[in-house]
């Protein structure tokens, strides 16, 4: 995998060792990082209920 994870939950691309980072901006305006963290809340949210349901299912 070229992108590394920082500590702040953004990626970091690799020069040259893949394709995906093309096009990737480095700065985000204000409101399309309130954006994309809303996103991200929203997966969590969902990965919560998948798991709750997984549990549910496998306790019976």
């Amino acid at each position: 995998m070229c992108c590394k994870p920082t500590n702040t939950n953004k990626e970091v691309c690799q020069p040259n060792m893949c394709n995906c980072c093309i096009g990737k901006r480095q700065f985000l305006t204000r409101e399309e990082e309130i954006e994309m963290l809303e996103k991200y809340k929203s997966e969590l949210e969902k990965e919560i209920l998948g798991v709750d349901q997984k549990l549910h299912e496998i306790k019976g």
